[in-house]
């Protein structure tokens, strides 16, 4: 179910509002309050993850309904600083308390505080990529995105023929996400007929990449994959680009937020990557978003603001669900049964893992004078 080009701003709130079952209390007295954990960086070098991810929680339950049923939703945020210590200190305080977490975000921090949430019978909403999350038989998380799985076999299937890749080189941080991401790309791209000849990793936070650039030249790939974080893969394809480095670099979600392009500079320019949104998208329902989006905050979601986006949809249409009392059981029974027929990523469903189901969910893209662009769905 699509919203026409035509439809106005407003009729998308109201189709939401009507979709979610959003009401208001005839009273303040008569509102419960859920305080909702967004478990993000909030410090450190990727703290947008942390504001772009509340953000888009809280436009969700701005626009569509932060009263449900009742029951008041108060976001807030939760620094986990995107390190696995810090990330299990932090959800260690909040298993007594918590009925719902959306993050960690970073699959690092989620994969070191599953089995804390998932014993404390909380059920969780994942902002992040990484399969590894919904590949250990957690029964209490859901993913609000796609995981980097499923990306990477869109951007092969459509790169291949493009390209005429027969082989790669991978090159990713050490990081739970970069080195789970290359891992699941190295299983796709032999899925899809090709093969990976060279893999080389670096420690997230590098400055210089030459040699790790000229490593992976030596196998002379038909392509690269990068797997990392924005400053990191921007630093790395500036590099490349200074030492002549021939083949297409196509790189994950980062490649979209505006500190990759300004750590790549005019190196950016020309590569490929893969990922769930994309501001020129013509989806009218991604439209709408980029346009609420800029009327409350500055620029556009992006990946991280848009799976915030999403989060919050998800948590609103469970709550709307719920019959009797919310609890962590109640809500986690309601987020099994989702079935969402419009957001800007498409409709919203989980298979028994937590993962999200759909076609058509991956966008492709390019940078051209620094900013990524639509090329194609997939």
């Amino acid at each position: 179910m699509l919203i026409s080009n035509r439809g106005s701003f407003a009729i998308l709130w109201i189709t939401l509002a009507v979709v979610f079952g959003v009401v208001v209390p005839r009273s303040a007295s008569a509102q419960s309050v859920i305080r909702v954990p967004v478990i993000s960086p909030y410090s450190g070098p990727v703290a947008f993850y942390g504001t772009n991810y509340l953000n888009g929680v809280k436009l969700a339950f701005d626009t569509v309904g932060s009263t449900v049923n009742g029951h008041k939703l108060e976001p807030y945020a939760v620094d986990d600083e995107c390190k696995p210590e810090s990330a299990v200190t932090e959800v260690n305080k909040l298993l007594d308390t918590a009925i719902v977490t959306i993050g960690p975000g970073c699959s690092g921090n989620m994969l070191a505080t599953q089995s804390l949430l998932e014993g404390a019978g909380i059920p969780h909403i994942f902002t992040g990529y990484g399969a590894a999350i919904t590949d250990k038989g957690d029964k209490l998380v859901f993913r609000a995105g796609i995981s980097d799985r499923v990306m990477a076999k869109a951007m092969v299937k459509w790169a291949k023929p493009k390209f005429n890749i027969k082989t790669w080189g991978v090159i990713n941080d050490t990081s739970g996400y970069g080195a789970g991401g290359a891992a699941t790309f190295e299983k796709v791209a032999a899925a899809e007929g090709t093969q990976v000849i060279s893999h080389v990793t670096y420690n997230p936070g590098e400055r210089d990449f030459t040699g790790v650039v000229l490593n992976v030249a030596k196998s002379n790939p038909d392509a690269v994959h990068v797997v990392g974080y924005e400053v990191d893969l921007g630093l790395l394809v500036k590099q490349a680009g200074q030492t002549g480095f021939k083949p297409p670099i196509i790189g994950p979600v980062a490649f979209t937020n505006h500190e990759f392009a300004e750590a790549a500079g005019p190196y950016a320019n020309g590569h490929y990557f893969m990922t769930i949104f994309l501001a020129d998208d013509p989806n009218p329902a991604v439209q709408e978003l980029s346009k609420a989006w800029a009327a409350k905050y500055t620029g556009v979601p992006a990946d991280v603001g848009t799976i915030g986006y999403e989060a919050g949809l998800i948590l609103i249409d469970a709550i709307k669900r719920v019959n009797g009392e919310v609890t962590k059981e109640s809500i986690t029974e309601a987020l099994r049964k989702t079935q969402i027929p419009i957001s800007p990523m498409g409709p919203v469903e989980f298979d028994a893992a937590g993962d999200r189901q759909g076609e058509g969910l991956v966008d492709i893209g390019v940078i051209k004078d620094g900013k990524p662009v639509f090329v194609t769905k997939q």
